[in-house]
């Protein structure tokens, strides 16, 4: 079995009152759930998009992340739409499974690469694709997390020597651009005997 720490960091665009983006991260006793949402935009609309897609989450954080991602673009119609990854780590059998739409990027620094295929869309509107991937994890993996507000020349490796809120905490100060929302979560995976820290 694994324990899954997880940090993350957040900052609004430049000029807005309120973030775009969100994130939800449930946990559970034999996994974490973890939900980067990326409203279309930034400002009140997009903060709208991307709250509405938290309680979504939350509402139905039992569903397959297929049936999640059917259940969100349902819910998301009504607004301006989001991007958005998801991912479920299954703690007790040390698999991972995770989906993105659109900008939002899954990084797994992982013994067992995750070939995920990016879908296609914006969750809200019609037509979106996406199939979820499976791999296995250990104790020492990390996935990374991120909205299109951290710049995409980031080297998550530079920062595997930090632990997850500092990870986090540095990607988005180093690699955050001013102009958009940006989140950055880091999930690192720990055999079970090394505890776990929310």
């Amino acid at each position: 079995m694994i324990s899954v720490e997880i940090g993350v960091s957040q900052r609004t665009a430049v000029g807005e009152s309120v973030c775009g983006d969100g994130y939800v991260v449930v946990r559970a006793p034999s996994s974490s759930l973890i939900a980067v949402i990326d409203g279309l935009g930034h400002g009140p609309a997009a903060h709208e998009a991307a709250r509405k897609a938290c309680e979504i989450v939350l509402e139905c954080q039992r569903l397959s992340l297929a049936d999640l991602l059917h259940a969100l673009g349902i819910g998301l119609a009504s607004t301006r739409g989001a991007c958005l990854a998801l991912v479920r780590i299954h703690t007790d059998r040390d698999r991972v499974a995770a989906l993105a739409v659109g900008n939002v990027e899954v990084v797994g620094i992982t013994k067992h690469p995750i070939s995920m295929v990016p879908g296609r869309g914006i969750v809200g509107r019609p037509r979106v694709v996406a199939r979820p991937a499976e791999s296995s994890l250990t104790g020492g993996d990390r996935l990374v997390v991120f909205t299109d507000g951290i710049s995409r020349r980031v080297n998550v490796r530079k920062y595997l020597h930090l632990p997850a809120q500092r990870a986090a905490d540095s990607m988005l100060r180093e690699h955050g651009v001013s102009h958009d929302d940006a989140t950055c979560l880091v999930a690192d995976c720990r055999e079970s005997s090394e505890g776990s820290v929310a």
